[in-house]
């Protein structure tokens, strides 16, 4: 038994969100389900001859960032962030998480990738 787990690019929805009772309607919707019916015939495409026995799909947001690379930092000694996976994110997931709780409980970047590829930035205040 093989599991796979497949996503689609965040152009593959027109949706977007900007309340968050939006977001969580979303969540217990169960997702789109002629966007997962669309990736598992791409899928059957792509690798022919292999024949899925079952699937599912589910919801999920994407959150995006202006680098296009999800911000792992610290705001100050008790507060630390771990967003904006930008489509990109599922399959990196657990390492994000783990550079994270590294960074947040010994105050150390535990990474080959360099931390201020990761910094998060503030959004500037407009003036009225």
């Amino acid at each position: 038994k093989y599991y796979i787990k497949l996503g689609h690019l965040q152009h593959a929805t027109t949706k977007r969100f900007t309340r968050s009772g939006e977001v969580k309607e979303w969540y217990c919707s169960g997702g789109d389900k002629q966007l997962v019916n669309d990736t598992v015939d791409l899928f059957k495409t792509v690798v022919q001859g292999v024949k899925p026995i079952s699937y599912h799909g589910d919801s999920c947001v994407i959150t995006t960032t202006p680098t296009k690379r999800p911000y792992i930092d610290t705001i100050h000694s008790q507060l630390g962030v771990a967003v904006g996976g930008n489509a990109y994110a599922a399959k990196s997931s657990d390492e994000i998480g783990r550079i994270a709780a590294v960074m947040m409980m010994k105050n150390e970047w535990d990474s080959s990738l360099e931390k201020t590829d990761f910094r998060f930035k503030m959004k500037e205040k407009t003036s009225n």
